[in-house]
């Protein structure tokens, strides 16, 4: 059985532009959300936390709590975070290809 390929994401050049376009990555980290919610139940969430416990868990408790508080998105460590999710999605991961057939670069994003 071959192996599933991975996914070839955005690759965000700098921390600037990751925080122009992430849009709605911090969902994946945000518990009590419904988006979150859904987010956090994908494959490739499932892969991240399984392979990256403890820094889903600090990201967790950080997002959460700025996204209660009205405070700043702790956007280093979602960038580092997006950098390792993004290697954890696969071509066959529901939703990766749009409906025309063409990888949706920014999957992670939106």
């Amino acid at each position: 059985m071959q192996k599933p390929k991975n996914a070839k994401l955005r690759r965000f050049i700098s921390l600037a532009e990751f925080k122009e376009e992430s849009n709605n990555f911090c969902l994946y980290f945000i518990r009590g959300s419904f988006g979150g919610e859904v987010y956090r139940t994908f494959s490739h969430f499932k892969r991240f936390k399984r392979n990256h416990p403890e820094l889903e868990k600090s990201l967790t408790r950080m997002v959460s709590f700025a996204s209660q508080e009205n405070r700043s998105l702790p956007y280093t460590h979602l960038f580092k975070a997006y950098k390792i999710m993004s290697k954890y999605v696969r071509y066959n991961d529901p939703d990766v290809i749009d409906s025309e057939g063409l990888l949706d670069e920014y999957f992670l994003c939106r």
